[in-house]
């Protein structure tokens, strides 16, 4: 499941129809977990993202409503930084009192390097 995941997500990024990619590990709001690393994945998608040169973002939805991590996976944000990938931050929001939802520490954790 996870294998065919980021073969489509890697396929949308060289497909040359897009600015950047979204919710680019959605899959783990549904509570998948692998069982192996995904971070061979995670730098596949960000080589195809800088060639491309398309964005990802980093999105505060899935934390508000399912608590899980801010934005993408630690792993990910790391592969996004090594391959030089722009990362924009969104709320997600689908309600007026959602909107900028933690975009202030999404930001804080880009501009340190917090997850490095």
């Amino acid at each position: 499941m996870f294998k065919r995941y980021y073969e489509i997500s890697i396929d949308l990024a060289n497909s040359g129809l897009f600015d950047g990619i979204a919710h680019p590990d959605s899959i783990k709001l549904f509570g998948h977990r692998p069982s192996f690393s995904l971070a061979p994945y995670y730098n596949e998608l960000a080589a195809a993202l800088a060639k491309n040169n398309m964005y990802a973002e980093m999105n505060s939805g899935r934390y508000r409503r399912s608590g899980c991590e801010i934005g993408m996976n630690v792993d990910m944000v790391k592969a996004m930084q090594k391959y030089g990938v722009g990362i924009v931050t969104a709320s997600d929001a689908h309600c007026p009192e959602d909107v900028g939802d933690n975009i202030i520490t999404m930001e804080k954790i880009l501009q340190n390097n917090l997850y490095i």
